[in-house]
C-alpha cells in the first residue's frame, strides 16, 4: 500500500529549484507582448504563482526570453515578466514559466 509522507519545505524547495515556494491559483490574466503597448491583449490562465513567478496558460507559445506585460487588477507590483520556458501540454494548450521583472510603470 502507498504511504502518503509529507514533504518538509526545505525538502520542496530543493525539489523545485525555485527562489519562492509556488501557490495555486486559477485566474485568468490579459497580457502582450513587451514592447508593444497597444490594446491588442490576449487572455491567459494563471495556474499558480509566488512572489518571484507563475504559470502562465496560453493558447499560443510564449518564446524564451520574451517580455511580456500584464493587464490586472491584482494588487501587485509587478506588470511585467520574462518567459523562462514553454512547452506545449496538447495541441490547443502552451505551458510557460515566467519570473516577474521590475518595472518604472
Amino acid at each position: 500500500m502507498f504511504k502518503y509522507e509529507e514533504t518538509t519545505y526545505l525538502e520542496k524547495r530543493f525539489i523545485e529549484q525555485r527562489k519562492h515556494l509556488r501557490y495555486p491559483f486559477n485566474y485568468a490574466i490579459k497580457y502582450t507582448i513587451a514592447p508593444i503597448l497597444d490594446e491588442n491583449y490576449s487572455t491567459g490562465i494563471i495556474s499558480n504563482i509566488s512572489s518571484s513567478g507563475m504559470c502562465l496558460y496560453t493558447s499560443c507559445a510564449l518564446v524564451k526570453g520574451q517580455e511580456i506585460i500584464f493587464r490586472t487588477i491584482l494588487p501587485t507590483f509587478y506588470k511585467k515578466a520574462i518567459v523562462r520556458w514553454c512547452e506545449n501540454t496538447d495541441r490547443n494548450f502552451w505551458k510557460s514559466g515566467l519570473e516577474f521583472i521590475h518595472s518604472n510603470n
